[in-house]
């Protein structure tokens, strides 16, 4: 084989990485940066089942408005069957049908979903330290 033709290859097999490589990190950023899980049946899905709440650090539920401003309320919450609602007496929180005006401490499945957000990077096949590893000094 000659040098140029080499060359060639070399260069026609690096465009082709490279264009592969670019191909991949565009699906990579169009998948799913979260999927919503159902804690009450154990449902997953990918399809936002409307109105999940946000949750911040230390585990706070929040909405947001059409502004983008944190709501410590749903605003929606007149919208839907099932409500959450505090218990004074029991100091807990109960769920309340405004539709057939019934109420349960069991949480409904409709209020149940969460977000689960999937990490940026894949799990590295790294083993923790086991704790004979992590002596003091």
């Amino acid at each position: 084989m000659t040098r140029s033709l080499t060359c060639a290859l070399l260069v026609c097999w690096l465009c082709n990485t490279v264009f592969v490589a670019s191909q991949q990190a565009e699906l990579i950023s169009q998948l799913p940066k979260h999927y919503f899980w159902n804690e009450v049946t154990g449902d997953t899905q990918y399809e936002d089942p409307g109105d999940v709440p946000l949750h911040d650090e230390e585990g706070n539920c929040f909405w947001l408005d059409d502004a983008g401003q944190r709501l410590e309320e749903d605003p929606n919450a007149g919208k839907y069957a099932w409500v959450e609602t505090w218990s004074e007496e029991h100091n807990r929180p109960y769920y309340y049908d405004q539709a057939n005006h019934i109420s349960t401490w069991d949480k409904p499945a409709d209020l149940a979903w969460r977000r689960v957000y999937l990490p940026d990077e894949p799990e590295s096949d790294a083993q923790p330290e086991s704790a004979a590893d992590s002596t003091l000094a």
